[in-house]
């Protein structure tokens, strides 16, 4: 005769979900992306454009002046963009535990 195991009660788990993600936070991913790899670019630009013989001119044109911004700031604007993500997405996975 086969033995039946024993009935025990749920017990309330442990286990945490996730929150779904939302649109925010897509957008912040994206937007960090997106600048990182603007500014990685524009950097290459202006590093790799006197070596092909390009003049940054007397005086200098608005574009390279462009490209140098974006380079500067690039990277900051994305790692606040990251920082940003990752507190809203700290904040909804709370939500959803409660």
């Amino acid at each position: 005769m086969p033995t039946q195991k024993p009935m025990t009660t749920p017990q309330p788990s442990d286990e945490r979900t996730d929150a779904p993600i939302g649109r925010v936070e897509r957008v912040l991913a994206y937007t960090a992306i997106t600048v990182a790899a603007l500014a990685l670019i524009s950097l290459a630009i202006v590093f790799i454009a006197p070596l092909v013989g390009a003049e940054y001119g007397d005086p200098p044109a608005w574009y390279w002046d462009a490209l140098m911004a974006v380079g500067y700031y690039g990277f900051g604007i994305a790692f606040l963009s990251v920082v940003a993500l990752l507190l809203v997405r700290m904040l909804s996975n709370r939500r959803a535990n409660r």
